[in-house]
């Protein structure tokens, strides 16, 4: 009987050595933060009035941005549903697409449900956790750059191991959250599978798509075969008007949507022909929209929905799936929500053993803790959390030249190009 347990115990030892994680939100929360975690759909916006670049967004009781829905319901209600360009990333309640939208109608109630960073994936989640139960007459449906990037962990994998941590009681076990992944790790075909993270693997180089373009059609399929209309809008980035001949990784994603919305006879609008004008006017940067852009798009929506209603699909099930995207893997994007799923909050992590430089300096904060995190090419180098107010000083490989340092706390967050020298001195708050 002894042998047995030994083993058990032994096993749980060496685990525990290897600290297999499964994603849990470890981000701050304050009035400076937008995200803060979900225990269903990874994060999401948590209640009050949070800073939004140098504006604010105010979130409701019901976990999304600006008013409540109407009760009773007394007009056609139109849910804005897609990540930080549709939520409206920099701009004003009052100025958001959605907004818009609903100043240019006539008793039309429009109700944003965008949250940075969402994933087609999360959005289906969303939708069977708060958007059905609002009766919406119309999705406008924006789902696509979280979609497309390049990270370390495809989504529908994170999620089924965020289950797996809030429901088995097992996951106390190092050795059990190891066996998890090992095994799921064995199974073939492209399945969801349960994942962890271990900081002596490092963070992967290798990125995966968030949602592959197959899985996210799936997802639009799924939505658009509801008994409510779906307006697609594919997104555009400054890239594509600026340089118009230059790679687009996301073209796979714009060509399945194109494909799910011929299918169901679902309008779609496209922003590239829309936003073509005054570029520096009209983008904040790559890809989120200004406040005048936010007011074009707004105001286009309103006129193709004035033109024609949509009706809901009476389609069956798109089954027509073909090899959108042949791109070969990229680096996992740099800022990512996805690091706030698995770093380390207590300690002080250097993810090389090289010869290093120190990246020293001091940060005063009105409210702690406070983080700094490094990066460098889309990676992460180093990450130190203090109480508050401290010195931090950390290994930087000697072969990177530069890197970007990330310094957030409730109080505040700043972004900063740091070299071999530099000595930062960062102040948080009032």
């Amino acid at each position: 009987m002894l042998g047995p347990l030994l083993l058990l115990l032994l096993g749980e030892l060496g685990a525990r050595a290897i600290a297999p994680k499964l994603p849990e939100w470890k981000g701050f929360d304050g009035r400076s933060v937008i995200l803060t975690g979900h225990p269903t759909r990874l994060w999401g916006l948590s209640p009050g009035e949070r800073k939004n670049v140098t504006t604010t967004a105010t979130i409701n009781e019901s976990g999304y941005r600006g008013k409540e829905a109407t009760d009773p319901k007394t007009a056609r209600r139109v849910l804005v549903l897609g990540d930080s360009s549709f939520f409206g990333h920099g701009v004003s309640d009052d100025q958001t697409l959605g907004a818009v939208l609903e100043q240019e109608l006539d008793r039309v109630e429009v109700l944003n449900l965008g949250v940075p960073g969402y994933s087609s994936e999360q959005i289906r989640t969303q939708m069977e956790e708060v958007g059905w139960a609002l009766e919406p007459d119309l999705l406008v449906l924006g789902s696509f750059w979280s979609d497309s990037n390049w990270d370390a962990f495809r989504d529908q994998d994170l999620l089924r191991s965020q289950g797996l941590a809030r429901w088995n009681p097992l996951v106390w076990s190092a050795l059990f959250r190891l066996t998890a992944t090992t095994v799921a790790s064995q199974w073939p075909g492209e399945g969801t599978r349960i994942v962890s993270w271990s900081e002596r693997d490092g963070w992967p180089e290798e990125g995966v798509r968030r949602v592959p373009v197959r899985r996210y059609a799936e997802n639009l399929d799924a939505m658009a075969s509801r008994d409510v209309p779906v307006l697609f809008v594919t997104p555009c980035p400054r890239l594509e008007i600026l340089e118009p001949d230059s790679p687009r990784d996301w073209a796979p994603y714009a060509e399945a949507q194109a494909a799910i919305a011929e299918h169901h006879g679902m309008p779609r609008l496209e922003l590239c022909p829309i936003l073509a004008g005054d570029v520096e006017a009209l983008f904040m940067d790559e890809v989120h929209p200004t406040t005048a852009g936010h007011e074009i798009i707004g105001q286009a929506l309103a006129q193709l929905l004035r033109d024609s209603w949509p009706e809901p699909s009476t389609a069956a099930p798109f089954e027509d799936y073909q090899d959108w995207d042949t791109w070969e893997s990229k680096t996992p994007k740099e800022g990512s929500p996805m690091w706030n799923l698995f770093q380390q909050v207590e300690t002080v992590e250097g993810w090389s053993e090289e010869p290093a430089w120190s990246l020293t300096g001091r940060v005063e904060s009105s409210e702690g803790p406070v983080q700094v995190q490094v990066f460098h090419e889309g990676l992460p180098v180093a990450v130190h959390t203090m109480t508050q107010d401290g010195n931090f000083n950390l290994p930087v490989p000697e072969a990177y030249e530069e890197v970007r340092v990330t310094v957030s706390s409730p109080s505040g967050r700043e972004e900063l190009t740091v070299r071999p020298g530099d000595d930062l001195y960062v102040v948080l708050g009032d």
